[in-house]
């Protein structure tokens, strides 16, 4: 049995958690559904700038890798490098 089932404070205090929770469902959903409208709107723009680049003579393959790597530190892509050619002049 539960003592609290016609308890009218209770029952208001129910339906306040609801709103409140329905209006944080509501908040975040529209942030996030905003995110992902910026998020495609410059994936959209990305696009067009490497279309540009390929139109140019530009190889995007390696402009996408050059991206890439300026994101990593140095140092690690300069071990990457040395271990990629000690491989090459193993294999070649």
């Amino acid at each position: 049995m539960n003592m609290f089932k016609d308890d009218p404070a209770f029952k208001q205090m129910e339906e306040q958690a609801e709103e409140q929770m329905e209006k944080l469902l509501k908040a975040t959903v529209q942030d996030y559904e905003a995110y992902m409208a910026d998020r495609d709107a410059a994936a959209a723009e990305m696009s067009a700038v490497l279309k540009q680049a390929k139109d140019q003579g530009l190889n995007v393959k390696a402009f996408k890798r050059l991206i890439a790597e300026r994101k990593r530190d140095r140092e690690e892509i300069m071990e990457e490098q040395r271990m990629l050619e000690t491989y090459r002049n193993l294999l070649f």
